[in-house]
């Protein structure tokens, strides 16, 4: 089965590289347009490094401002005395050492296995690289602090105690999402004389203060499943919250207070100490809140509206590092994450989906390069998720909102109305002939909106060139899973069924023409497998990256290439290590060479022997008397995953003229691939340099 698959990918493939220079590829005026204004943006970035274009931390905005502008806000970030501290060196050899003894205690005391050991140890730690994210919803745009822990000496240990934290407590006050708020709210009525207020925690992930989390969790104890003593599980929470540093103009800097932003563990310690400052604050109070709810640093309550000032006391007052401000309702309405909730005079509460000032209001746009199953996804999941968040509301004004918002990214109206209706029509379904299993979706209660929509009540089209033809839509939507209404109840129930059927998920590279086609010739030969495609190139590579770069040497998971200082050839070679660890290793493979020559003993010659089988390139350096020029050593590609490391490595070996590498380094690479890799090597050859 495995070969017949890879046959005929590779098939779809060869066919597709070899019709690559026949056909015309831009013939649509926007691919034509699209393509030139990424060149030119490209160009036009290149050639002014004094300006910089980031992420904002919300609403999905891009901000550019002027590198220099960065860099101060960066400086003056991380020189703050009263969280970061300047070391000289950097740490992070001694955090790993460390690391890995911890990882050692658990394996000895059988509280981890071997397999749980390897997973935790770890030998190619990087120093983390510290950005900043502008806050865009802020005057004078301030930075949010991120430290990308991925690298780190102690990222898998934090991952492994984030897990038994968040298996095992559960916070009275969370709630999961906007649609569990929604279905929480829309029913209550709160008592007279209260309004809706919202508190903001300041920077709560640099506020936490760690001796409050080594009490909370001795205070939860009990709650927490683990074979792990107390002692040294605050032993290693310690450890992985003392070892937040990072480097900054190759600066070093720990971090002294509170935990980082870019860590698994911070998120769980944060909510635990937040639940503890709740309760805290609640028995300051004169009163009882009726109503309570939060999401990660966002709290709603309700409260008499006389109170106001009190409450905002008592919260301020349990740590002075970890403050809040308040939000009060508006006109009786108050914004909750994507919720605008309204207080009726008879004190009900409503919701109604909302979008923030903030938000750029882009999503992924009805032209872009992606999957047209994917666009689908993001309107109706957006459909849903207007209908979900809405008690009531007026059915034309609902429709309109969603028009508003997916026209200007370029949804064709005649697209929309067709979702719309697929929506009503699934959820009418839902309503008349409920699943048999309990129905615990939040969002049950859209079935209750009205399901035809009359087309007057439909904006119109931003651009009639956007529109489909109503028997595409119907394709396109059939078959991204929803329901046309034509369909019957006993397709709904085949999809049911094989939605039980354990399946495994793999994603692809889209390339247009190809990815698809791909997907369609192993989707019937793998009906447990859910192929899905992943886009390479997004609006983020026009991101500047404002992170240290990571020196060639210091980098792991690699394929790289060592070029012959006597000769055209070259070794291929792949490491899981940093580089300066491997090449450190062929180093000393060529000393001890150069050792025994200058011997010349009656042992010589065995221990030569011996030295030639390591790799192929010792062996080359013993058979032609060569050495090798390190220095240039050249990294090809990058891998996190082992497997498709060590495929990768295989294909530059076969595709490189003068590799020394040995035959049995190519013995894992099938044959099925030679066509690909011979087609791809001549291009390559014949394509002039630019």
């Amino acid at each position: 089965m495995r070969d017949h698959c890879r046959c005929k990918a590779v098939n779809v493939i060869q066919y597709y590289i070899h019709s690559f220079n026949k056909r015309k590829e831009c013939n649509d005026s926007v691919t034509r347009f699209c393509l030139s204004a990424a060149k030119t943006t490209r160009v036009f970035l290149k050639s002014h490094p004094e300006i910089c274009v980031l992420s904002a931390d919300k609403g999905n905005r891009t901000v550019i401002m002027y590198t220099t502008e960065y860099e101060t806000k960066m400086s003056s970030l991380v020189e703050d005395a009263e969280t970061y501290s300047r070391i000289t060196r950097d740490p992070t050899n001694s955090i790993q050492a460390k690391n890995n003894t911890f990882v050692t205690r658990l394996k000895n005391l059988k509280l981890i296995d071997h397999k749980q050991a390897r997973q935790l140890k770890i030998y190619n730690a990087t120093c983390p690289r510290i950005y900043g994210q502008p806050k865009a919803h802020k005057d004078s745009l301030p930075l949010r602090p991120v430290i990308p822990n991925t690298t780190a000496p102690t990222y898998q240990l934090s991952k492994y105690l984030a897990d038994i934290l968040q298996s095992s407590l559960r916070s009275k006050y969370s709630t999961p999402s906007s649609f569990e708020f929604s279905q929480e709210i829309r029913s209550m009525k709160i008592p007279d004389g209260h309004i809706m207020i919202s508190l903001d925690v300041v920077s709560l992930f640099t506020n936490v203060p760690r001796g409050l989390v080594c009490k909370v969790i001795i205070d939860r104890w009990g709650e927490i499943d683990t074979n792990i003593n107390l002692d040294l599980f605050l032993e290693i929470v310690e450890f992985c919250m003392a070892s937040s540093y990072f480097c900054y103009k190759d600066k070093f800097y720990v971090q002294t207070f509170g935990t980082a932003m870019g860590s698994p563990l911070s998120p769980i310690l944060a909510d635990m100490v937040l639940d503890t400052i709740i309760d805290q604050a609640l028995g300051k109070l004169s009163f009882i809140i009726p109503f309570l709810k939060k999401y990660v640093d966002d709290m709603f309550l309700v409260i008499p509206h006389n109170k106001i000032q009190e409450v905002l006391a008592a919260f301020n007052s349990c740590e002075s590092r970890l403050q809040f401000t308040v939000e009060v309702e508006d006109n009786q309405k108050l914004a909750f994450l994507d919720i605008a909730v309204t207080r009726n005079d008879d004190q009900t509460l409503e919701t109604m989906w909302y979008s923030k000032p903030i938000a750029s209001g882009r999503m992924l746009n009805f032209r872009s390069f992606h999957q047209m199953k994917h666009k689908i996804n993001v309107a109706y999941n957006f459909i849903h998720r207007v209908y979900a968040l809405t008690s009531t509301g007026d059915l034309a004004t609902l429709a309109s909102t969603i028009h508003n918002h997916l026209q200007l990214n370029n949804y064709p109206r005649s697209f929309i109305n067709r979702l719309i209706n697929n929506y009503h029509h699934k959820k009418a379904q839902e309503h008349i002939n409920p699943p048999s299993s309990v129905n615990t979706d939040s969002n049950a209660q859209a079935a209750n909106l009205p399901i035809a929509i009359s087309s007057h009540n439909q904006p119109p089209s931003i651009d009639q060139t956007h529109s489909n033809s109503d028997t595409s839509i119907t394709r396109h939507c059939t078959e991204s899973g929803f329901p046309d209404e034509t369909e019957s109840n006993s397709h709904d129930n085949a999809q049911t069924n094989d939605s039980e059927t354990s399946k495994t998920y793999m994603s692809i590279p889209y390339v247009p023409r190809l990815t698809d086609n791909i997907i369609k010739v192993l989707k019937p030969q793998l009906p447990n497998v859910l192929i899905t495609s992943k886009q390479l190139r997004t609006i983020f590579e026009f991101h500047t990256n404002m992170k240290d770069p990571v020196s060639k040497n210091e980098k792991s998971n690699i394929i790289y290439k060592i070029p012959c200082s006597e000769c055209q050839s070259c070794y291929i070679g792949m490491t899981q290590n940093k580089l300066k660890t491997r090449l450190s290793g062929h180093r000393s493979d060529v000393n001890k060479l150069d050792r025994l020559q200058e011997l010349c003993n009656t042992n010589t010659t065995s221990n030569i022997d011996t030295l030639r089988e390591k790799t192929a390139l010792i062996s080359h350096c013993i058979d032609h008397n060569h050495r090798f020029n390190f220095d240039n050593t050249q990294i090809l590609e990058e891998c996190r995953s082992y497997s498709g490391l060590s495929f990768i490595e295989m294909c530059h070996i076969v595709n490189t003229s003068h590799a020394v590498n040995k035959r049995s380094d190519v013995e894992g690479l099938h044959n099925t691939y030679a066509s690909i890799l011979h087609t791809i090597k001549n291009k390559i050859h014949t394509t002039p340099s630019q």
